[in-house]
């Protein structure tokens, strides 16, 4: 997972409280995060050399790596150290964390530091990078809500699934007839259609 912020919110908590911000120290090279993982179920063909599928399961759950270090690029002390651990080293559950920026600020991760590494120059350390682990093979957003009126004009919308995982969503609607009638719901998707008749 690519981060392009340099703030993050965990716990209900802005890291600029405790005077860091994401950093990260040049290594000459790409890092590598662990994202979702899946596991195809599959069995063996009885007529051939063909594995065919029958199912999948998520296998793991999200790890990335976050480094921080102070806003003013100072060393930390070690009493900052422990007190930036206490915060996102957590034994008492998961909590949520957001990047503080306008291309994931709508993406939740329920998760916990499981472990940090300290970065010494000279005896002082400037950079602290923590791995995080999920609860969950993907990220999670706010409920999405969304208002549309058919009339003569507009007889038709499409609702999106913007969720990384593949298939169908259900959302809860309330339909709020102006009139009296028979009301048609037509899914264009699936060529169904629903009728009720006799509203009021």
């Amino acid at each position: 997972m690519a981060n392009y912020s340099h703030k993050f919110i965990y716990d209900g908590k802005l890291c600029t409280d405790y005077g860091i911000i994401i950093s990260t120290f040049d290594k000459g090279g790409l890092e590598k995060v662990s994202s979702s993982k899946i596991g195809l179920k599959t069995y063996k063909s009885p007529m051939g050399n063909k594995w065919l599928k029958y199912g999948y399961e998520y296998t793991d759950p999200i790890q990335f790596k976050i480094g921080v270090s102070k806003g003013n690029l100072k060393p930390f002390t070690k009493e900052e150290v422990g007190e930036i651990n206490r915060w996102l080293m957590r034994t008492d559950n998961y909590h949520w964390l957001q990047f503080y920026t306008g291309q994931f600020e709508d993406i939740y991760f329920n998760c916990t530091a499981i472990s940090a590494e300290e970065n010494v120059i000279n005896s002082r350390t400037y950079l602290i990078e923590y791995t995080f682990m999920t609860d969950s093979s993907y990220g999670y957003s706010s409920i999405k809500e969304k208002t549309f009126e058919a009339n003569d004009d507009t007889k038709s919308f499409t609702i999106v699934n913007r969720s990384d995982e593949v298939g169908h969503i259900y959302p809860n609607t309330t339909i709020e007839l102006l009139e009296d009638g028979d009301l048609t719901i037509y899914n264009s998707i699936e060529d169904r259609t629903v009728e009720i008749k006799n509203c009021k």
